[in-house]
């Protein structure tokens, strides 16, 4: 039993490193590899570094905090195409969405073990539920930043799309409601639980967003096939306007050949000026009509 609880504590600080990288797949391009291989490297190497450090610091939690925060900007920089300043953004990202989280599950914690602030982090078991419990809101404050990210980004979303994108936070809190009631035991079968439902969100969660994504990717493809296709119209349109002026100036042109070849016998053979004066009038009218 003593092996199992072990080895979920070390899945658990795990299933957070892959939750750190998730918001990379959706925010940043890769440098190297692709972006499921870009993802599971950098939740190894900051799965790897937390536990080095972990055994390095001890219990001194700001050099430890700060040392992560470096190996995250680190991370970003190796395996995603980022500046210094991006990296430093996605790190300070990680910490504005973590900090209300650490508080939000101290606070169910407590509240539901019925325990004090020191206990949670005297008792191993109850330590561990509250990593679970971090683990899981921790992916709700996640989809709730890339649905911020996504709408910053996408002007055009239809309302059905962000009724799909609202979805996902909301069922993760519905989980989440079922399971705080057990875990007010610590047992095996419980934090088994747990983790069950953690894997379970990040799944969920990564297929729904990829399927809305590429829904909106592919409205938005057909916005811009309907537009080329209203401007493929607008130049037809045009097209045949001028093929319809190009045949009016040429019969003008033609008329106006016959009215200077008629002007041009008149005034060899001197007939009445007036009558010419009033042929080089109507010319000049048809022409301006042209112009």
């Amino acid at each position: 039993m003593e092996g199992l609880i072990f080895f979920l504590k070390q899945f658990v600080i795990f299933l957070g490193s892959v939750q750190v990288c998730f918001i990379y797949y959706f925010t940043l391009k890769t440098r190297w590899f692709g972006k499921i291989r870009t993802w599971y490297i950098g939740a190894l190497i900051i799965y790897s570094g937390s536990l080095l450090l972990k055994k390095i610091f001890g219990t001194a939690l700001f050099p430890y905090m700060l040392m992560i925060a470096i190996l995250n900007i680190g991370v970003v920089l190796l395996l995603y195409k980022a500046t210094l300043r991006q990296s430093l953004f996605w790190a300070a990202m990680q910490y504005i969405i973590g900090i209300p989280v650490e508080g939000t599950t101290v606070f169910l914690t407590l509240l539901i073990q019925k325990v004090t602030y020191a206990d949670l982090y005297e008792s191993f078991d109850i330590l561990l539920v509250s990593k679970l419990i971090v683990n899981i809101v921790f992916m709700i404050g996640i989809v709730l930043f890339i649905i911020g990210w996504r709408l910053h980004k996408r002007k055009r979303i239809g309302k059905n799309n962000s009724f799909l994108y609202m979805a996902i936070p909301l069922y993760q809190v519905v989980l989440l409601g079922g399971y705080l009631p057990c875990c007010s035991i610590s047992t095996a079968p419980n934090i088994l639980i747990g983790c069950l439902i953690a894997i379970f969100s990040i799944l969920i969660d990564f297929s729904v967003i990829l399927a809305i994504d590429h829904l909106n990717e592919r409205m938005e493809k057909e916005e811009e096939l309907f537009d080329l296709e209203k401007k493929r119209k607008q130049e037809l349109q045009y097209l045949e306007e001028n093929i319809e002026r190009l045949e009016d100036l040429r019969l003008v042109r033609h008329e106006l050949g016959n009215q200077l070849q008629t002007l041009t016998a008149l005034m060899e053979a001197n007939e009445n000026r007036d009558a010419v004066k009033l042929m080089i009038k109507d010319v000049m009218g048809r022409l301006e009509e042209v112009t």
